[in-house]
């Protein structure tokens, strides 16, 4: 068991501060500093494979960027954003993690629930989950490899969009909530000595349902696609 407590009193980024481009225009706004104040409980318990944690955060002067309100629909101020504070927002995030094994077989779980009074501002989905089933061994006692699929799923939230202006994500003046689906990837991996390589099928459920999905305003994941790596380590 762990308990654990933080204080965080920082200035916000320069880009908060200063900046001069078509798309956003501001400078010296006397922003305050962020505080975060965080305190946290942890239970592990290897044996069972089981990892739970409570975490709370307490935030002011949270910075972000927001869409300016544009009521007269003046397309040279479409999209226009600019940095704002919020000046308290709380923030309660519960994990919980459990892995089950059976001889080569391993079921990995990650369950995340968070809750905020200021949903709107810090756009977070309130349910989020990660799980992995996958069969591991020694291939001829040389090769090391596992064999996988993993699924992931969030309640649905309002998106940030992104500002290809100035390069930063921000909260739209009319926020759009996308409907979500689970994403499951197919994989492998394997490991001789000093080479590990990998080979990955991502977004495999493309092929039966959904046929897509959004995760930012205006731009679509990525389609089914293959992924290989490797990595190999030479003596010095």
């Amino acid at each position: 068991m762990t308990l654990s407590a933080y204080s965080q009193n920082k200035s916000p980024e320069m880009i908060f501060e200063n900046l001069n481009y078509t798309y956003g225009n501001w400078n010296d706004l006397g922003l305050k500093k962020t505080k975060i104040q965080n305190v946290a409980f942890q239970y592990r318990n290897p044996t069972l494979g089981f990892n739970g944690k409570v975490e709370y955060f307490l935030m002011n002067n949270y910075t972000y960027f927001e869409e300016l309100p544009n009521p007269q629909n003046d397309r040279k101020k479409d999209k226009w954003i600019n940095p704002a504070q919020l000046d308290n927002a709380n923030l309660l995030k519960v994990s919980v993690g459990q892995k089950f094994k059976l001889n080569h077989f391993t079921f990995d779980n990650l369950v995340v629930y968070q809750k905020t009074d200021q949903q709107s501002v810090l756009a977070i989905p309130e349910v989020y989950t990660w799980h992995s089933l996958y069969y591991s061994n020694l291939f001829y006692k040389v090769i090391d490899y596992s064999i996988g699929i993993d699924a992931k799923f969030n309640t649905p939230y309002a998106n940030p969009n992104y500002s290809i202006g100035t390069g930063q994500f921000y909260n739209a003046y009319q926020q759009i909530e996308f409907s979500t689906y689970p994403i499951m990837d197919l994989w492998i991996t394997a490991n001789i000595q000093r080479v590990n390589m990998f080979l990955s099928y991502n977004f495999l459920n493309q092929n039966f349902y959904p046929n897509g999905y959004y995760t930012v305003r205006r731009y679509p994941m990525n389609t089914a696609n293959f992924r290989f790596g490797i990595s190999w380590k030479f003596y010095d």
